[in-house]
């Protein structure tokens, strides 16, 4: 996804002059294309992420774009407060690029996890958050966000992550990204929702628990603030039942959002939820080992899955 980000950023910034791209020292053959087209116009800011956010809000002010790209935990946790005041108080057009979202740094271990960063962004107001879950929707997504030009928060994969297989009706407008929801049959009684790249190991899970798409439909938020409360209420009161799947702490993220949202409907599905715990990990290994441990690997979907029908 991050490549994917780069291509787009790159191809945004032929048609808009104003795009700025500020970076924490990571990335920096990632950009090569960017930076050959745009002579002047990015800034490592080293690991000073603070600093960074703060200095991008004054560019914003000064009528440019920035773009500000570093490792997701360090970026969303070592500057809340610039995040906070400098960008969302001020309403201003900067663009949080996240990589390694979620369990995409698993290896580097707790300081390099992001589980909590939809439950604690969503306390900031004006803040648009989005979780894309392949490198498609980036091609989208980009243009959408600075079309927008709101302050917005993205958390991207790593790399390796695919484009997905089923066919999905994209919900885009002028005002919110998704959900996207697979094409399947009317008889479908059960709803998954799901938001960032654990969306891969899902559609897996479902093609293993039903191939004939009979029992199950998949709906994947990119975009999880704000939220169209009415269109997502119209969505679940069609199905007896939702299971939530996320690669994000039980507190804050899709879980939160979506019981919040099915509170007081007349004909509210059961919910379900696989996530992960509150609960600090260690030791866990690479990306699809610490899935395996906590729940979230394809064979453990297909389980629970199971054990939910």
């Amino acid at each position: 996804m991050r490549n994917a980000f780069a291509a787009e950023l790159s191809r945004l910034s032929q048609s808009h002059d104003n795009v700025i791209l500020m970076y924490g020292d990571i990335g920096n053959k990632l950009f090569d294309v960017y930076k050959e087209k745009n002579p002047g116009k990015s800034f490592n800011a080293g690991v000073a992420e603070a600093s960074m956010v703060g200095v991008a809000a004054g560019l914003a002010k000064k009528g440019f774009r920035p773009f500000v790209y570093t490792i997701n935990s360090f970026l969303y946790l070592k500057a809340f407060e610039q995040i906070k005041l400098d960008v969302c108080y001020a309403n201003l057009p900067v663009v949080l690029v996240g990589t390694g979202s979620a369990l995409s740094y698993s290896g580097l271990g707790s300081t390099h996890h992001s589980l909590e960063d939809v439950g604690t962004l969503r306390t900031i107001p004006n803040l648009e958050i989005y979780a894309p879950s392949s490198p498609g929707d980036i091609k989208d997504l980009i243009p959408y966000i600075y079309e927008r030009g709101k302050p917005s928060y993205i958390r991207i994969g790593k790399k390796g992550e695919c484009d997905l297989e089923l066919n999905y009706n994209r919900s885009i407008s002028n005002d919110y990204f998704g959900p996207f929801v697979s094409e399947g049959k009317k008889s479908a009684q059960t709803l998954i929702c799901c938001m960032g790249t654990i969306a891969e190991n899902v559609e897996k899970a479902i093609r293993i628990f039903d191939p004939s798409r009979q029992k199950i439909s998949l709906a994947i938020f990119p975009q999880v603030a704000p939220i169209n409360r009415d269109a997502v209420r119209r969505l679940m009161s069609d199905y007896r039942k939702c299971i939530i799947v996320e690669e994000h702490c039980s507190v804050g993220g899709l879980q939160s959002i979506l019981m919040e949202l099915s509170y007081g409907l007349s004909s509210s599905p059961i919910i379900e939820t696989i996530n992960i715990p509150l609960n600090f990990f260690v030791g866990l290994g690479e990306t699809e080992s610490a899935r395996q441990y906590l729940g979230l690997s394809v064979e453990e979907l297909v389980r629970k899955f199971n054990e939910s029908a």
